[in-house]
């Protein structure tokens, strides 16, 4: 961490990761044309993820706190399966081979969509963190002494 500028820099490891949400798509990847909404579920292994927070020192009833302004990501998989649910309509057929097809191609379908992911994953840990350090004055979290 520079604490003159209060950029932080990291790495982060994560052993196993399992992630479950909300996905839209309507794009193609490869020559799959890939459609639909519905929940998406993925388990990898081996994350490692490099991490640059800006922030910024503001006042608020003559206090001193601390807001981080932006987050970069960079999210590296070794090893990741993905299941898309609600592919083409529910049809059960076309969603189970192009899932399929997916895990077979997972480095073609990383490198797609891993600025979406690196985005999205940015925007919600940088959310989280505003809130950890929203009540905790800048002196709390770094002591003069």
């Amino acid at each position: 961490m520079n604490l003159d500028t209060y950029t932080i820099q990291a790495k982060i490891r994560f052993p196993k990761l399992h992630l479950e949400g909300l996905y839209k798509l309507d794009t193609q990847i490869l020559i799959i044309p890939l459609r639909g909404q519905g929940q998406f579920f993925a388990d990898a292994v081996k994350c490692d993820a490099n991490v640059e927070i800006k922030s910024e020192i503001y006042e608020r009833e003559s206090t001193q706190y601390i807001k981080f302004k932006s987050m970069a990501l960079e999210i590296n998989l070794k090893d990741y399966r993905i299941r898309l649910n609600g592919l083409f309509n529910g049809d059960k057929t076309l969603e189970e081979a192009t899932n399929e097809a997916i895990n077979q191609n997972r480095d073609e379908f990383l490198q797609a969509m891993k600025p979406y992911i690196e985005k999205t994953a940015a925007n919600v840990l940088l959310d989280i963190a505003n809130k950890i350090v929203y009540s905790m004055p800048l002196d709390d979290l770094f002591p003069k002494e």
